[in-house]
């Protein structure tokens, strides 16, 4: 990881929005930098294996692809976006059994998740089940045969889930959540809540991103306070 590290969280795109922009901006050197680490649920809905759903992101999927064959991407998977790693295969996909990942910046150590991994056991059974490949193929199956009204559906039920308020517990969820995460952390940095908070804590500092639909992108040292 280093200083020209960005940092996006749920832009819950859906086609040429203002994450598809930044992406442009990337592509076109009009934003410059050399690392991208997407926390996951940057796609409305991109299920890998889903034709109808792929083919509504296939912009912002291409242009991901170019971008990546010049600059470092890692994808943590989130809850809207997953089996994605045939759809990106030059970016660094990181599924949710994989997350936290550990990184050091300046010599400060950093965890980074989407942010629903170490959820209760029926949280963690139902993504197993809508991750797994087969369910997946089968769905896209079904899909095809009912002229993708499966995936039409979602498209329009989804997006109106309110995600963007605040969480009155939310230090409360943060309280359980960190210590989770093993022992020689510096920060810990998630999406998933949308929250734009942080609260420090003895020897480190948990860090949740905003949307990127409300907050933009943010950059390392946005996030990470290194003295100097």
């Amino acid at each position: 990881m280093n200083k020209n590290s960005i940092f996006v969280a749920d832009a819950h795109s859906m086609g040429e929005d203002k994450f598809y922009e930044f992406l442009c901006d990337i592509d076109s050197t009009n934003l410059q930098c050399e690392e991208i680490y997407l926390l996951g649920d940057i796609f409305e809905l991109l299920f890998g294996g889903i034709d109808y759903i792929i083919g509504q992101n296939s912009k912002s999927v291409e242009l991901l692809n170019k971008i990546s064959q010049n600059i470092k991407v890692v994808y943590f998977e989130g809850n809207h976006d997953f089996n994605l790693k045939k759809l990106f295969p030059l970016i660094e996909v990181i599924k949710i059994a994989n997350q936290p990942q550990k990184y050091i910046y300046e010599k400060k150590i950093i965890y980074i998740a989407h942010g629903d991994n170490n959820l209760d056991f029926g949280y963690k059974l139902y993504t197993a089940i809508i991750r797994n490949r087969v369910v997946l193929k089968v769905l896209n199956f079904i899909d095809v045969l009912v002229k993708n009204k499966i995936s039409k559906k979602l498209y329009k039920t989804v997006p109106h889930k309110a995600r963007y308020e605040e969480i009155q517990n939310f230090k409360d969820i943060v309280d359980e959540r960190v210590f989770n995460y093993a022992d020689d952390k510096d920060y810990i940095i998630e999406g998933h809540y949308h929250q734009d908070k942080s609260y420090d804590y003895d020897g480190f500092k948990y860090i949740n991103m905003p949307s990127f639909k409300t907050g933009g992108y943010k950059r390392i040292q946005d996030l990470i306070k290194v003295e100097l």
